[in-house]
């Protein structure tokens, strides 16, 4: 079923509309408050409160955005609400700490960040042996120039050539806008 289709069922009472993007939208948006909340009892209330206060305005109500997007902010609102009700004393610091959390898990950054490392490692994997394996230990095992050219038996030199041309590959194979 369409969104535009379902926005139009559900403001002319159509249930089985409103049912189709409940069934659509339930189980994702249980998981956003899910991973927010790490309750899965109020990730559900929250959700279904969302729905309740969605069809109770659906001939007032106006979806500018896709349905996805205005379910997930509403979500993350009444999640807020919830919050500030538990604590009267939720400072704004604390909302912002809260929204920027929220944000990092919303559904299309997380897709893109697992990509993204997806990319990264597979360019790591076409370097040649030697270039990799001192990238590896110097980034990801934190061992100094001197240490690698030690172990590697290797100069200071080469190891400085090694990670250069590491860092042009990657930057070569990975383009992101």
């Amino acid at each position: 079923m369409s969104e535009n289709y379902a926005k139009k069922d559900m403001q002319h009472e159509n249930w089985t509309g409103f049912k189709a993007m409940f069934n659509q939208h339930y189980s994702w948006l249980c998981s956003y408050i899910y991973k927010i909340s790490k309750d899965e009892s109020l990730a559900q209330d929250i959700v279904q409160i969302v729905f309740i206060n969605l069809w109770e305005k659906r001939k007032t109500i106006t979806i500018n955005s896709s349905t996805k997007n205005y379910l997930l902010r509403s979500c993350h609102n009444q999640y807020l609400k919830h919050l500030r009700s538990i604590n009267s004393q939720c400072t704004r610091l604390d909302t912002l700490k809260l929204e920027t959390l929220c944000e990092l898990y919303e559904e299309e950054e997380t897709a893109w960040k697992e990509q993204k490392i997806k990319d990264i490692n597979v360019a790591i994997e076409a370097l040649p042996p030697k270039c990799k394996q001192v990238f590896i230990l110097h980034k990801f095992e934190h061992i100094k120039y001197k240490e690698i050219a030690e172990i590697m038996g290797i100069s200071i030199k080469t190891v400085e050539n090694h990670i250069g041309k590491a860092l042009l590959h990657l930057r070569k194979s990975i383009s992101y806008p």
